[in-house]
């Protein structure tokens, strides 16, 4: 009887999510200018900046959508909305696992509000988009839930896809190490979180070399931009107003973080000590200016303690 209940209650729920991934995808594309429709095009036939070479999960999945008959702008839509759905489902999970047990509508209610740090960092923050962008959440999604339900073989699983679909998933090994912190030999912890940096590397390097062999430039590893984002840095804090917007990264979330210890799970905000880690990586191979869309994984990470709290301080004034 309860999983008869229950086929209804999923119908409900992903259609509710349906509409929403597709509202932001609207929004998304309304965003978009050619660029967009140009670096589709690129990617699924891997051309372009060598160092992109190795991610190739979702252009193949937008080129597959492409010749089953969608135009290519629409493959890559219909791609990230699906996977914007997705990660309502798995961000849902998050909650429910990081809120000490939470209830399942209750986390269910509140898992959409993660579009909204979504909306700043790809709509009003940046100008450009591409195919990995939501997919490198909803992984990052995936494999926090699973390393905090110990639940290791598919860690690995989900860890070797979101490398395929972006190199940044390897944030995922420091997230892991912080998780697993005291609850495991740090003999052990730490030859794990080497032998996954070797194991990402190595699949990098395979596909850059696979994908990036018939270019006429060596494929590399990365952009590097330190230089720049230094001058981005200096431009902020003389109190240039375009680079200061940037400071509304995941809608200004970020900022509210410090006020919550001790108000949410010390495991929750453990995690929150990712951010200055992938800022300074981001710092090295990102651009800081009008993209906040290299900030893709801290979307959970940022968002999750804020909706812990604003769940439990609408329960107990409830």
């Amino acid at each position: 009887m309860k999983t008869v209940q229950r086929v209804p209650r999923l119908i409900s729920i992903t259609t509710l999510y349906g509409i929403l991934s597709v509202t932001f995808v609207v929004l998304l594309s309304l965003s978009m200018d050619s660029h967009f429709d140009y670096a589709i095009h690129e990617r699924i036939n891997f051309g372009g900046s060598v160092f992109t070479a190795s991610r190739v999960l979702s252009p193949t999945v937008v080129r597959l959508l492409s010749e089953v008959g969608l135009p290519e702008k629409t493959a890559a839509l219909t791609y990230i909305a699906i996977a914007s759905a997705a990660l309502l489902f798995a961000f849902a999970r998050l909650l429910r696992t990081w809120g000490g047990g939470a209830s399942e509508e209750s986390s269910i209610l509140y898992a959409p509000l993660i579009l909204l740090p979504m909306v700043w960092n790809y709509i009003i923050l940046s100008s450009i988009h591409y195919l990995d962008d939501v997919p490198a959440v909803l992984f990052f999604t995936l494999g926090l839930v699973a390393i905090s339900e110990k639940k290791l073989f598919r860690f690995h699983l989900i860890f070797i896809i979101a490398v395929i679909n972006r190199e940044t998933a390897v944030f995922l090994i420091p997230a892991m190490f912080l998780m697993q912190f005291g609850k495991r030999k740090i003999s052990l912890l730490l030859t794990h979180s080497l032998l996954l940096l070797v194991a990402a590397l190595a699949v990098r390097l395979f596909l850059n070399n696979l994908v990036g062999a018939g270019s006429s430039i060596p494929a590399s590893m990365y952009e590097a931009h330190f230089s720049n984002n230094i001058a981005v840095l200096k431009r902020m804090i003389s109190g240039d107003t375009q680079e200061l917007r940037m400071l509304m990264t995941f809608g200004g979330l970020w900022l509210l973080l410090p006020f919550l210890i001790r108000k949410v799970k010390s495991d929750v905000m453990l995690m929150t000590l990712l951010l200055p880690v992938f800022f300074a990586g981001m710092t090295f191979v990102g651009n800081l200016s009008d993209e906040a869309r290299i900030f893709n994984e801290m979307i959970p990470v940022v968002t999750a303690p804020c909706i812990l709290f604003l769940a439990v301080k609408l329960k107990s004034a409830a």
